[in-house]
């Protein structure tokens, strides 16, 4: 990987075309997780992402 690489660190190892059934997992688990609308998820929503949560609606 370049040295310039963005994003977050550990999507850095990630290879999109190897990993795809995996991010497709996460990704859908990710929308259960917040859809429950669960004080423990939101509350680690707000720990990680604060106020840029709305991109995950998008």
């Amino acid at each position: 990987l370049g040295a310039r690489q963005s994003g977050a660190p550990l999507l850095r190892f990630a290879d999109l075309e190897r990993d795809t059934d995996l991010v497709e997992l996460a990704r859908n688990v990710s929308e259960e997780l917040i859809n429950a609308k669960s004080p423990a998820v939101e509350k680690h929503l707000d720990r990680w992402l604060g106020t840029r949560q709305f991109f995950l609606k998008s």
